[in-house]
């Protein structure tokens, strides 16, 4: 809708292009006050399903391929997001449990394998009570590509600032480890933290890469 606003503006149809910001508007509302579960600290995907057996937690990797296909920079819900991160951050420690490929010592220099939600039991042939799916590579890759991405947006935008919301999902790299990260602390371009945290995504970025190689 925002990307039809600027092109109504081009071709001056200035009335188009003030209703499709308007609808634009009303979406972002329904996104900021139903998807994101400050409780839980995570955008919920699916959020008819919460509650049920097969759903319960809202968990789903969709989110993220949301913010991959329909956002180009840092706008809401980008890969800089905190919302964003914060849910990516919530997505693979659910996942590590889940899948015995992410237990192994012998591999823990890769990624984590990532799946479809925690839930899910389709198991590329059938799902039932007793089958629990897989880790898909385009989720797993999705991962890289996030790490990726926010890497260059936060170098484009020169700082990085830690909120509650994106705190852990800083703290849990693991180039991060043991590296105080204080909510409201703004690390900008230059700075040896600023760099740190820069490589580490890529790093992580590329451990993804390695996991679906492997």
């Amino acid at each position: 809708l925002l990307r039809g606003a600027d092109l109504a503006n081009r071709l001056g149809n200035g009335g188009a292009a003030s209703f499709y910001r308007a609808e634009a508007r009303a979406i972002e509302a329904v996104l900021n006050n139903d998807f994101w579960d400050a409780q839980r600290g995570y955008l919920v995907g699916t959020r008819d399903a919460m509650g049920g057996a097969d759903h319960h937690t809202g968990l789903d990797v969709a989110v993220v391929l949301a913010a991959l296909h329909a956002t180009d920079g840092d706008e809401l819900f980008g890969v800089t997001d905190d919302r964003i991160l914060a849910t990516a951050h919530a997505l693979e420690e659910s996942f590590k449990p889940i899948y015995q490929i992410n237990q192994r010592s012998r591999f823990q220099d890769l990624g984590t394998a990532i799946g479809r939600y925690p839930e899910d039991h389709y198991n590329g042939y059938e799902t039932n009570e007793h089958t629990r799916a897989n880790p898909w590579f385009l989720a797993t890759n999705a991962f890289a590509e996030l790490y990726f991405r926010a890497n260059r947006e936060f170098a484009r935008k020169g700082e990085i600032t830690i909120t509650a919301r994106n705190q852990a999902f800083f703290t849990g790299l693991r180039g991060m480890r043991g590296i105080s990260l204080s909510v409201g602390q703004t690390y900008r371009s230059g700075d040896a933290t600023f760099n740190k945290i820069q490589r580490t995504l890529r790093e992580e970025g590329d451990r993804f890469i390695a996991r679906t190689r492997f």
